[in-house]
C-alpha cells in the first residue's frame, strides 16, 4: 500500500526539525554559488569564507571539514579520536547509539560504543571514572578512548557549562578525548546564553560536530576541530569517506550564509521560542502535562486519555495499557486509504531522525521514555516532539499553538 504525505498552508508538523525548509538566505547563497567557475574540493572562496567565519565565532584558529550529514560528522570525528580497539563512552539514548546504523563503529574501524547512564539524556559525571577505567590496559578488552556528549541532548535537555567542564576534566584525567554532537548546537547555545567558545574548547571539547541542517541549512554540517594535530587525519578520513565534495562551494555557501548576520542564532532563538510557546499551549489543555520544561526545540508531553480514545487511538496505533494517554504529535498528515472505512484517514507519522518511534506494519509503536527504550511496545510511551510546523492528530491543539511559525524562518 503506497503512502503519501499531503501538506496545506495551514498544516503544522512537529515530527522533526528536518521537515522544515531552508532559510531563504541560504537558498539564495546556493543559487549565487552556481555561477562562474572556482577551484574544486574546497579550494574555493566560499569554503575559505566559511572557515574564516567559524574561526571568528569560536575565537581561535580551527580546522574545518564540511560534510553532508551529521552522521558523517560524528563518525569521522570519533574515528580521529578513537582507535579500532577503543571505545566511546556515550549516553544510552544518544544519536550515535540509536540512530546512525553503526556508523561510528564503521568509521572507527570497529571501536565499541559503551553506554554511560544519566538522567534527562545527560551522562552522569559520577559514572564516568568507572567506565573510563574499566579494563584499561587489558589486551583482551576494548580501551576507553573518548567521551561523546550531545548538546542539546535527544531528550531536549542542555548540558550546563559547568557540566561540560566537569565531564571534560574527568575524561582528560583518564586520558580520554571529548567529542560533542552539536546537531542542535545553536539551540543549546541560545538556551545557555553562552558563546560558542565557552561551550566547546574552553570547556574541554576536542572536536565538535557542528550542526546546521536542522536549523535552516539544506545539506551541510561541519566538523570543527580544536586540536591541530588531528587536521591531517581528518582530511584523509573525510576524503576516504566520500565527504570531500568536488563542488564543495555549494556546501560551503550554506555554512557561510548560515553564519552571516547571526542567521543561525536567530533561527535557533525562533525554534526554541516556538517550543516554549507550544509547551505553554499544551499546559492549557486540561489533563495535559509536560514531562520536562523545554530547554531547546524538543519537548515531551502527556495527553489526556480522551484524546487518544476511539478514532484517534486507532489512528495512533495504540492499544492502551499502562502508558495509554502518552502520545506523540502528528506532522504533515501521512494519508492512506483505510479499506475498512473506505475513506482517507490520518495516520501516525514517525519522526525521521529522533529514533523515538519505531512503527511496525500493524501500526504498533515502540517509543523512547526519557532515559529508556520500550523495545517492541505496542502502546504509546513518552514521545519526542520537535519544534516546527504541526498540529496534533485530531486537530485538538489550541489556536495559538496551531499557528506556530516555521522554525527555520526568520
Amino acid at each position: 500500500m503506497s503512502t503519501t504525505i499531503t501538506t496545506t498552508p495551514s498544516s503544522r508538523a512537529f515530527i522533526s526539525d528536518n521537515m522544515a525548509g531552508a532559510s531563504p538566505q541560504i537558498a539564495k547563497a546556493v543559487a549565487e554559488a552556481a555561477t562562474g567557475q572556482v577551484l574544486p574540493y574546497g579550494n574555493d572562496p566560499f569554503t575559505a569564507d566559511a572557515r574564516r567565519r567559524l574561526g571568528e565565532i569560536f575565537e581561535r584558529d580551527v580546522d574545518v571539514f564540511i560534510v553532508s550529514t551529521g552522521s558523517a560528522a560524528n563518525g569521522l570525528s570519533l574515528a580521529a579520536l578513537t582507535p579500532p580497539w577503543g571505545s566511546v563512552l556515550s549516553h544510552p539514548d544518544s544519536h550515535i547509539n540509536h540512530d546512525e546504523c553503526g556508523a561510528p563503529e564503521f568509521f572507527t574501524g570497529g571501536a565499541k560504543l559503551v553506554s554511560v547512564p544519566g538522567d534527562d539524556g545527560k551522562i552522569d559525571p559520577d559514572a564516568v571514572p568507572a567506565a573510563a577505567g574499566r579494563r584499561a590496559g587489558d589486551v583482551h578488552s576494548v580501551q576507553p578512548s573518548a567521551v561523546s556528549i550531545s548538546q542539546a541532548t535527544e531528550s531536549g535537555s542542555v548540558y550546563t557549562l559547568e557540566e561540560i567542564r566537569r565531564l571534560s576534566a574527568i575524561a582528560k584525567d583518564a586520558g580520554l578525548r571529548v567529542h560533542m554532537d552539536g546537531a542542535r548546537f545553536a539551540n543549546a547555545l541560545d538556551h545557555l546564553g553562552a558563546t560558542p567558545a565557552e561551550m566547546t574548547w574552553k570547556a574541554g571539547i576536542d572536536v565538535l560536530s557542528f550542526g546546521a541542517t536542522k536549523n535552516g541549512a539544506m545539506t551541510a554540517d561541519a566538523i570543527v576541530s580544536f586540536d591541530p594535530a588531528l587536521a591531517a587525519e581528518l582530511a584523509f578520513r573525510a576524503k576516504r569517506a566520500g565527504q570531500l565534495a568536488s563542488k564543495m562551494r555549494f556546501h560551503a555557501a550554506q555554512i557561510d550564509a548560515y553564519l552571516t548576520d547571526d542567521l543561525w542564532l536567530r533561527n535557533a532563538r525562533q525554534a526554541n521560542a516556538m517550543a516554549t510557546r507550544l509547551g505553554d499551549g499544551l499546559k492549557a489543555i486540561p489533563g495535559t502535562g509536560l514531562l520536562a520544561v523545554p530547554q531547546a526545540n524538543i519537548l515531551f508531553c502527556r495527553l489526556p486519555q480522551q484524546v487518544t480514545e476511539g478514532r484517534e487511538a486507532d489512528e495512533l496505533g495504540g492499544e492502551g495499557g499502562e502508558d495509554a494517554g502518552v502520545v506523540g504529535l502528528s506532522g504533515k498528515e501521512q494519508v492512506r486509504e483505510d479499506e475498512r472505512r473506505g475513506r482517507p484517514v490520518e495516520k501516525e507519522v514517525v519522526p525521521l531522525d529522533s529514533g523515538a518511534h519505531r512503527a511496525g506494519d500493524d501500526g504498533s509503536v515502540a517509543v523512547a521514555a526519557r532515559g529508556s527504550r520500550l523495545s517492541g511496545a505496542r502502546t504509546h510511551g513518552e514521545s519526542l516532539v520537535f519544534g516546527g510546523r504541526a498540529e496534533l492528530i485530531g486537530g485538538r491543539l489550541p489556536r495559538e499553538c496551531s499557528q506556530v511559525r516555521d522554525m527555520s524562518s526568520n
